[in-house]
């Protein structure tokens, strides 16, 4: 929640204007020590300049499977569980350093926690 106010903070102040929805990348997730490394995100249509903390960059790859989570954030785990029993079954390559993705369809601030959509993407090679 933090990093998306960073991120509308920035927004605002440099004029930029955003043509989808926010996004995190997730890089590692290690569950043993309850520990998640990610990436808070706009997506914009062109890169940027910015200042520490924030960077600006792309992601390398074309190809992703899609899936649809709804419902409350508390329950995203049953959505990831799902896709990559789906990936793994199907033999499908997910990219190496980077889990996967989740896009935030509608606004949390303005929409019931059991009608959250969030698009789960694993990135395949």
């Amino acid at each position: 929640k933090q990093d998306y106010a960073t991120l509308r903070d920035w927004m605002e102040t440099s004029g930029q204007t955003v043509p989808d929805v926010p996004f995190a990348a997730y890089h590692h997730f290690d569950m043993v020590r309850n520990r998640i490394k990610f990436t808070s995100a706009l997506p914009l249509a062109a890169p940027v300049s910015c200042e520490s903390p924030l960077i600006s960059g792309t992601f390398p790859f074309a190809r992703v499977e899609k899936f649809t989570h709804t419902g409350d954030y508390r329950h995203l785990g049953n959505g990831w569980a799902t896709a990559l029993a789906y990936t793994r079954a199907k033999k499908l390559k997910p990219v190496k350093n980077l889990y996967g993705l989740e896009r935030y369809l509608n606004d949390p601030m303005e929409t019931q926690p059991e009608h959250l959509l969030t698009e789960i993407l694993i990135p395949l090679r």
